[in-house]
């Protein structure tokens, strides 16, 4: 038992053994954080951080080490950027002087062919696809597209079902990529990669323990937006190319699935839920108030945005309920759970143990062979 309990010490306190692996789809090289698999007979996971400014996998290293740190678990970890985060290369560049992309915005549907091809290619076998806040739209597609691909499904703080209920027009998205991808969205993109922009909109939107917005994660958001490149994909979901009728999607699913939700979200205030026509409002004044955003305090009414609410859930039973109703062949199957975590947004951030926890026994659970 003494031997049991130093190993598990010296597993929680050593550096877990990660590698980095590259990979190309569509001719763009692209980089994920690999954590080897310690026993056989579990699946990968593959692993998606959200999209923010200065977001990329290394916002995952939190729940790497906290997944190595307990060798039960077992399962190999595959931490990816989706094309135009992170390293990869090359990626679409704003044209000069008046703007605009010979690329169109990138969409959920696109991401999920790159993560599909990743599957085959790299990991040679169905996965666990493991998807946070607003990436858990192309995890919904790469289910549809190719659900052989996938052993169980994990949604991490995902948009309400609400959000995922109504199809955005074409010339909606359009109205807000054309201020985007101006000269006007080149500067927001430099004044939301500010550390006090930073600090303000994580507080106030993403964080339920305001001194988790340390001076480390500021600087690890900073870096990673200083590659002004990345602003094409963050701004193609603010666009809202993520913005479909996923009912559907939801409705067939029959692999194990889990739902998983912060129980802090209440801890920043309560709102009826919104009818499906009154979830978006994204507007051009909405994000030209992105400029009013100054200070780093987590008490600056101008750096909470309702949108984040309204597009997440303010009610998180609720939400996990509305999941479950959403999903009739899951449930008839016995295959859906859902669990409310410590924190507010970003779990995979603000609460890797338990976050770890929670999907290492999921997976023991549905996908031991």
């Amino acid at each position: 038992m003494a031997l049991l309990q130093f190993t598990a010490l010296l597993a929680a306190l050593s550096p877990p053994p990660l590698s980095v692996r590259t990979a190309t789809f569509d001719g763009v090289r692209y980089s994920a954080t690999v954590l080897p698999a310690t026993s056989p007979g579990l699946p990968p996971l593959l692993l998606l951080p959200p999209i923010g400014v200065g977001i990329d996998r290394s916002f995952c290293d939190r729940f790497l080490s906290a997944w190595a740190a307990h060798a039960s678990y077992g399962a190999a970890v595959h931490a990816i950027d989706v094309i135009g985060m992170g390293d990869s290369a090359p990626k679409p560049s704003m044209r000069r002087p008046w703007g605009g992309y010979a690329t169109p915005p990138r969409t959920p549907a696109a991401w999920a062919a790159q993560l599909l091809s990743y599957i085959r290619s790299e990991l040679h076998e169905a996965c666990v696809l493991v998807a946070q806040s607003n990436l858990c739209a192309v995890a919904l597609e790469a289910a549809a597209r190719e659900p052989g691909a996938l052993r169980a499904l994990v949604l991490v703080g995902p948009p309400a079902v609400e959000a995922l209920s109504a199809d955005k027009s074409a010339a909606a998205i359009a109205k807000v990529w054309r201020l985007t991808s101006s000269p006007v969205g080149a500067a927001l993109f430099r004044f939301a990669r500010r550390k006090a922009f930073l600090a303000s909109f994580s507080k106030q939107n993403l964080f339920a323990d305001p001194s988790q917005v340390d001076e480390a994660y500021l600087e690890m958001c900073a870096k990673g937006a200083e590659d002004t490149a990345t602003r094409h994909a963050v701004f193609s979901f603010v666009a809202g190319t993520w913005r479909r009728d996923y009912r559907p999607v939801l409705a067939s699913l029959r692999i194990p699935t889990l739902i998983v939700s912060g129980r802090d979200v209440r801890a920043r205030g309560s709102a009826p839920k919104p009818r499906v026509s009154e979830v978006d409002k994204t507007s051009l004044r909405g994000l030209l108030r992105w400029f009013r955003v100054w200070g780093k305090g987590d008490d600056q009414p101008s750096g909470r945005f309702d949108q984040v609410g309204r597009d997440l859930g303010l009610d998180p039973e609720e939400k996990l309920r509305d999941y479950v109703a959403a999903m009739p062949a899951a449930e008839a199957a016995g295959c859906v759970e859902t669990a409310l975590l410590p924190g507010f947004n970003v779990l995979v951030y603000e609460s890797p143990r338990e976050l770890a926890e929670c999907i290492g026994e999921f997976v023991s659970r549905r996908c031991a062979s």
